[in-house]
Parts: C-alpha cells; sequence; structure tokens
C-alpha cells in the first residue's frame, strides 16, 4: 500500500473574525469568535509527485470580502519544494470561489473534480442568486474549459483518484461537495474541505450557515464520523485550530505548512 505525505499550506484568513451567528447556523449573533483560515493541500506521493488539492481564493476577490492574503496558493507549493507549472494533477473538492480562484497558476495540470459539482455549477440551480453564491463566473468558465481541452477528469461519488488517495461525496455545503481519504503513515487521513469547516461540526453536529441542502450537511457529519478510523484523522477545512493541532514542515514554515501526515501536537 503507498504511503504519502500531506501538507495543508495556509494561505489567508479573516482578519476581523466573524459572529457565531457567521460560523454556526442558529449562532449568536452579538457574539464574536475566531476568524477563519483558508487552506490548500499538497498530497506528496510516495514516488515523490506534487498533487494539489484546490487552488484557494484570487486575492483580488478575496481582500473585497474581507479576507486577508498570506502568500499566493502556488507560492505555497513552491515553498514546499514544488514548480506549480511542474504539478500534473489538481483536484478540486467543489466549485467555491475559495476553491478555484487561481486554476491558472497550474498550467500544465489535469483536473479531477466531481461530476455531481460539475453537474450542480453548469445547471438549472445557478439560475438563481442565491443558489450561484459563491461560485465565481470565471472559475467555472474555466473548469468547463478544462473539459474541453481535455484536462478534466470526473470523479464518481465513490472512487480511487490514485493509488492510496479515494474520494467521496459529502452533499450539503455543495451538492457535489468532495472529501479526500489519503493514506499516510499515521493511517488515513480524511481533507474534509468544506464539508466540515470546523472541528465543532462534527463534535457537537453544529451546522455552518452556508449550505445547499441542511438535512444533507448533517447526514455527511454522520457518515464522516462513520468512516474515519479515528477522530483526528478528520481535518476540516477553515479552523485555525489546525494551524495549532499540527507541526509545521520546518521551522521556516511555522504558520505556513503543516504536516498532515505527522500526529497531532499534545495538548
Amino acid at each position: 500500500m503507498p504511503i504519502h505525505e500531506l501538507y495543508a499550506i495556509r494561505y489567508g484568513y479573516h482578519p476581523e473574525g466573524h459572529t457565531d451567528a457567521e460560523m454556526a447556523f442558529g449562532g449568536d449573533p452579538t457574539t464574536r469568535v475566531e476568524g477563519m483560515d483558508f487552506f490548500i493541500w499538497l498530497i506528496v506521493t510516495d514516488q515523490g509527485k506534487p498533487i494539489v488539492v484546490d487552488t484557494g481564493f484570487f486575492p483580488g476577490v478575496a481582500e473585497r470580502i474581507g479576507h486577508a492574503s498570506l502568500i499566493n496558493p502556488a507560492d505555497g507549493v513552491r515553498m514546499a519544494g514544488f514548480d506549480p507549472a511542474a504539478v500534473q494533477d489538481v483536484i478540486i473538492t467543489h466549485a467555491h470561489y475559495d476553491h478555484t480562484g487561481n486554476l491558472g497558476d497550474f498550467p500544465n495540470a489535469r483536473f479531477h473534480m466531481g461530476t455531481t459539482e460539475m453537474a450542480s455549477v453548469t445547471g438549472p440551480l445557478m439560475t438563481h442568486p442565491a443558489t450561484r453564491a459563491g461560485f465565481g463566473k470565471r472559475d467555472v468558465k474555466t473548469l468547463v474549459g478544462f473539459v474541453y481541452e481535455d484536462r478534466m477528469r470526473f470523479l464518481d461519488d465513490e472512487d480511487e483518484v490514485f493509488p492510496g488517495i479515494r474520494s467521496f461525496i459529502l452533499p450539503g455545503h455543495t451538492t457535489g461537495q468532495l472529501a479526500l481519504e489519503v493514506d499516510t503513515a499515521r493511517g488515513p487521513v480524511i481533507i474534509a474541505s468544506d464539508a466540515v469547516h470546523l472541528y465543532n461540526e462534527l463534535e457537537t453536529e453544529r451546522p455552518f450557515p452556508v449550505f445547499h441542502d441542511l438535512g444533507a450537511m448533517i447526514m455527511s457529519y454522520r457518515k464522516l464520523k462513520a468512516r474515519a478510523a479515528r477522530p483526528d484523522l478528520i481535518v476540516p477545512g477553515h479552523d485555525a485550530d489546525v494551524t495549532r493541532r499540527y507541526p509545521a514542515l520546518a521551522p521556516e514554515f511555522e504558520g505556513q505548512i503543516f504536516r498532515l501526515d505527522r500526529a497531532p501536537l499534545a495538548g
């Protein structure tokens, strides 16, 4: 069985924090809580091949809605030792703006995306402003362009992307939200992406307020918990606590690149 390395690259954050209501459905609008962090992920296979997961938000767009950029996501890949132009495979977990904002920074990659998600972002659901909120027209057009350029591979609801890397659909946040299970030295780590934004979503089933289907989101929490061998093998998509739970790739990358294939730090 191949054993891969797995990194989280923190490329941005929300400097002003959030209200509790912005972080949980039914939360308190008068209470402020810590802001979200923004990550892409990097899998380094047992053969030394880099596989990028998501491409982050486009800095100019994000700054207009209160996000702060730390680094360009592609520069984070470069910091980890890989040339973005040499990356051959990028997996897209879902098509929201903060996961598809820099697709062009990987000009020679083949993209992998769930069939359900592509059908959603190019179909009738996008004819209403409420259901297309969070998706970028430019990004979706680029993804469709990859189809016509033979640079898109579609993933089924349960799929083996590569040996030791499995994808599965956890609907709710979007219709085709993808999670990835990666075989690492500490076990099969699940990149939940936005199927789980924050640790407490799983711990208390306190749903995130941005969803396509609330019931499906809650059922996906339960499916995810049943699938994971241990709770610490699940990594949420936006929790700032990820940066406190996992060791840095190296001292010079403290606060930016983290080893998810290593055991969480004590305490």
